[in-house]
């Protein structure tokens, strides 16, 4: 079996900067499983990943256009701490709000000027060009929806 539409993937993956700097590394170690074009992951990886089999490894060149996007600069802003219900206390912090149409955003705290609080709604791959080492780790096809299961 190889990975494409109707597959259950499970790998192991760290990603890369360019310099070849580790960004994440959680997956390293632990596995994560999905469903092959579920859109959990950037496209850039997705097409990489088509036709790998079980135990293959790879490494999966993806760049901002086919993985987090450019960098958007509307999206930092600048909030009085004493405006936020809890102010974050620490760079690299993470920080939610809901939006008036009830919408969670997630900020990452990017410094603290005076009173202000510098949040960045980019994701912290935007702009960058990354490199995924996958591992592929098991493989099993995802049942059909109203497929019989012969149990009658």
């Amino acid at each position: 079996m190889l990975i494409g539409p109707g597959a259950m993937v499970t790998m192991r993956y760290v990603v890369r900067d360019e310099a070849g700097r580790v960004l994440e590394d959680m997956h390293r170690e632990t596995p994560v499983k999905f469903v092959f074009g579920d859109k959990r992951f950037p496209v850039g990886l997705t097409a990489g990943l088509a036709g790998m089999g079980e135990g293959e490894e790879k490494s999966i060149r993806v760049s901002p256009g086919r993985g987090y996007g450019e960098r958007r600069e509307e999206l930092v802003i600048r909030v009085r701490a004493g405006d936020l219900p809890e102010p974050p206390r620490a760079v690299g912090d993470l920080y939610s709000r809901l939006t008036e149409t009830g919408r969670r955003e997630l900020f990452t705290v990017k410094g603290f000027v005076g009173d202000r609080v510098i949040l960045d709604r980019n994701h912290p791959f935007a702009g960058k060009t990354i490199t995924y080492d996958v591992s592929v780790t098991g493989l099993e096809s995802v049942p059909r929806s109203g497929a019989k299961t012969g149990e009658g």
